[in-house]
């Protein structure tokens, strides 16, 4: 997997994991203050140093931790397990099994990234 910057990582989570498309922008977007989700994945804000442009970008999955336990969950519920461990290189290291051997493992210096790197790589292996 190539490297790709955390917005480009939390739509491939978005989209491949908990299955939710890229929404259009809501047709009313007239509330320059309003942040809105769609889905559970996606949220709906203005981008005003752009000139007050509607944007749809992905939860911060591979940069908040909260978000990244939501992938652990949806990981847990497709019969997988996960082992998250501070390892000997300082990194975190991510570890998803099918019960029976190792199906993806990834390391990063940010738990909710090294999270979803492994959960692309088992969807990837599945």
């Amino acid at each position: 997997m190539s490297e790709e910057t955390d917005q480009e990582l939390d739509a491939q989570i978005a989209e491949r994991l908990m299955g939710e498309i890229r929404p259009l922008p809501p047709a009313d977007c007239d509330d320059p203050i309003s942040i809105t989700w769609i889905g559970t994945a996606w949220l709906h804000t203005h981008e005003f140093d752009r000139g007050d442009v509607c944007e749809v970008e992905p939860r911060q999955f591979s940069s908040d931790i909260s978000a990244a336990m939501e992938v652990v969950e949806k990981i847990r519920e497709q019969g997988l397990g996960i082992l998250i461990c501070d390892g000997d290189t300082r990194k975190w290291e991510v570890e998803i099994d099918n019960g029976e051997i190792e199906i993806a493992a990834a390391r990063d210096n940010a738990l909710p990234r090294a999270i979803c790197l492994a959960a692309l790589k088992a969807i990837e292996t599945k």
